[in-house]
């Protein structure tokens, strides 16, 4: 299994590969809950502590949240 931290990572470089190379206004990311939850605390400036699974959120099923990268 990946590690929280790696997968982390790669959510941080999808966010600003997002920021700096969309060119456009809406993107749908359809993703799990673990990359969920990190896109979350990324764009909400949460720092995460690895040591436990507080970071991780509870997203419901098709659930649709509308973030501003």
């Amino acid at each position: 299994m990946e590690s929280y931290e790696s997968v982390y990572e790669r959510v941080l470089d999808f966010i600003k590969d997002l920021r700096e190379n969309s060119k456009h206004d809406n993107v749908l990311i359809i993703t799990h809950n673990v990359n969920a939850s990190f896109i979350s605390d990324i764009l909400s400036k949460i720092t995460i502590d690895f040591a436990n699974d507080d970071h991780l959120r509870n997203f419901n099923n098709a659930e649709v949240k509308l973030f501003v990268i």
